[in-house]
């Protein structure tokens, strides 16, 4: 998680960039969990958008 920040600006640039524009508030769901190999974690960033 400590590399998200970039993730969340990428997304946004490309909504942005496609027509699109933010149309409620983002979610993380955090899809796989591993304490011992973060590397192995798996996060889902949802972001509502509308023309």
């Amino acid at each position: 998680m400590k590399d998200i920040v970039p993730v969340y600006e990428a997304l946004v640039q490309w909504i942005e960039d496609s027509g699109y524009r933010l149309a409620g508030r983002s979610r993380e769901l955090y899809l796989e969990f591993d304490e011992d190999d973060h590397s192995r974690n798996v996060t889902e960033l949802q972001m509502p958008i509308a023309r």
